[in-house]
This record gives structure tokens, sequence and C-alpha cells, in this order.
């Protein structure tokens, strides 16, 4: 009946951001020698709005790789260990936004522990092209037993290569002659099968081996 009788209000609706939540990964393997492919998907047990969550929803984010570069957290959030893996610890931190908002993240960490199987590992796979992947013959926990000598012979039974204290860093066979032979030292041997004779000796003074073959790539 008063048209002009009015009064006006404001009515604010407030949309919250969803609850992300990105969470911890852990695995462990019994040995590195032969590397891993999806040890761990990241996805698994991160969430948005305490439902499961994936690149359909969410972008991913890797803030530090792992700086050794033994793993790698792939594009669609798996996790893989390369081939020759030594023992030891690594890890990825990664980061999750939301796609409706991305300003709304979540980080986590990814922790990948590698073992060995025994008192030594010995990793039989070499490529020695400088590319910083098993350059070198690896034998992982080598290291906890400096009184130690390696051979390396080629297949007519040649001794190519022969070492003490061997550490897989400054005394390491690179896959170059290092023996007493008529080969010349220093030259690259060839692709093909090697076999090896590893010795060493534990702190209680018992003395162990481990033979078997070498395989070479370029």
């Amino acid at each position: 009946t008063n048209p002009s009788n009015c009064d006006t209000v404001i009515s604010v609706v407030t949309v919250a951001a969803s609850v992300i939540d990105a969470n911890d990964d852990s695995h462990t393997m019994e040995s590195g020698s032969n590397g891993g492919t999806a040890v761990i998907d990241v996805f698994a047990n991160d969430t948005l709005n305490g439902s499961s969550t994936g690149l359909n929803q969410v972008t991913l984010t890797i803030d530090l790789p792992d700086p050794t570069g033994h793993i790698v957290l792939n594009p669609d959030g798996t996790v893989n260990v390369h081939l020759g893996t030594p023992a030891g610890t690594y890890q990825i931190t990664y980061t999750i936004c939301e796609k409706l908002n991305p300003g709304n993240c979540s980080t986590a960490v990814v922790t990948v522990i590698v073992n060995t199987i025994e008192e030594i590992d010995i990793y039989t796979h070499m490529t020695p092209n400088d590319d910083g992947n098993n350059d070198v013959f690896y034998i992982d926990g080598i290291t906890k037993y400096p009184n130690n000598t390696v051979e390396i012979y080629n297949r007519w039974g040649v001794l190519v290569y022969q070492a003490k204290k061997y550490n897989n860093t400054d005394v390491s066979f690179d896959g170059k002659s290092r023996g007493r032979t008529t080969i010349n030292r220093d030259d690259n041997l060839p692709e093909g099968t090697y076999y090896y004779i590893v010795r060493y000796t534990k702190d209680n003074g018992e003395t162990k081996e481990k033979a078997g073959y070498l395989y070479i790539n370029r």
C-alpha cells in the first residue's frame, strides 16, 4: 500500500576453498640393482575435500627433485627408481594445487629407502658412456670393507682390471683396462661379458668372496 516504503539489505555468500591435503609417501626397496617402475603413486593418499584426487582436479609441481637423479617423479604422479640405484635414502618434495582455485595448495615429501640385500650388492650391468648412470662397476656396501680386492677377467681369462681398496669412486672400474695384460692401459674394453671376483675382509677377520658375470654395454 506504500510502494515508496522500502529497505535494502546485502546478502553475502562465502564459498570456502576445498580442503586439499597432500600426504607424505614412503617406499622401501631391498635393492636398487634392478630399479623399479611406479613404486609409488603420490595420488594414492592425496585428497580433496576428503576424497581421493588426481590430475583431473589438481596440478602437480615438483619443488625439490632428488639431487642424485636416482628417483624421478613422473608427470602422472608415479615414482620410478633408476636401474643401479645404490643403497641410501632419496627424497622428492612436490606440491598439488586445486585447478579451480590455483592458490589452494598442499605440499608433501616422497621418500624411497634402498637397502642392500646382503653385506654387499654387486651391480652386474655397466654402460660406461659418461652419462652418469652405471658408468662404473658398482659394489654397494663395499666401503664398509676397505680391506678388499677386485679382479675382472675377459672371456678368455685375461685379467683386464685389478684393484685394492675398491670404493666405487676414485678406485673403480670404468670399462677401461687396468690389468697386467697385452691390452693397452686406459683402452676402452669392448662390449661383452666379463667375469669378476670380489674379495673382502670383515671386522672379525673373516674373508669372503663373490664371483660372477659382468655385462658391459656402450
